[in-house]
């Protein structure tokens, strides 16, 4: 029997390297044509949420306004700005990181991304470490200069990249848009 890595949101690339042979991506797809994707460039750090009138927020009135027509929002954003964004909003918050499995946002008809998830550094170097435990060059914890939120070194980068892709992937998924259409 083979064996088999169960991780809906995993990068098949980083498990070749952990484990040292070529592992076979089995993908389930799903028709999510008739639900609606869209992104609006504005700033999303925690520091630039940190000032209620910013660009991100006045967007965010906006798209919440529109949104709203149509049924309830779920919010997936920092743990920080969850209070914020019920009080501001009425609506359903899910903060990244916050686990696994949770099916009652099912009936919300759209979700918006509020903010980049960032997992903790430590975490980050620890599964960058388990993924290139076998490495002969050690894992480089530097901080690319030009941007504080990317690593100088591709192993931690491309892990990190890869838990932030699931993680946002996991809040979107909370609303089942393999289910219904949403936006």
């Amino acid at each position: 029997m083979p064996d088999l890595i169960l991780d809906a949101y995993g990068d098949p690339t980083l498990y070749e390297r952990l484990f040292g042979v070529p592992i076979k991506d089995v993908t389930v797809h799903s028709d999510l044509s008739s639900s609606n994707w869209f992104y609006v460039p504005v700033r999303t750090s925690r520091q630039s949420l940190s000032d209620f009138d910013s660009p991100a927020w006045k967007e965010m009135d906006r798209v919440m306004a529109e949104l709203s027509k149509a049924g309830d929002v779920l919010v997936g954003t920092y743990l920080a700005y969850v209070d914020a964004i019920e009080a501001r909003y009425g609506c359903k918050t899910f903060h990244f990181g916050r686990g696994r499995g949770i099916d009652s946002f099912k009936d919300c008809q759209s979700v918006v991304l509020f903010g980049v998830p960032q997992p903790p550094a430590p975490a980050v170097l620890d599964r960058a470490a388990f993924f290139f435990q076998d490495d002969e060059s050690i894992l480089s914890e530097e901080i690319n200069e030009k941007n504080r939120r990317t690593y100088s070194d591709f192993r931690v980068q491309k892990t990190l990249d890869s838990m932030r892709e699931a993680e946002a992937a996991q809040v979107v998924h909370r609303v089942r848009p393999a289910v219904a259409s949403r936006t």
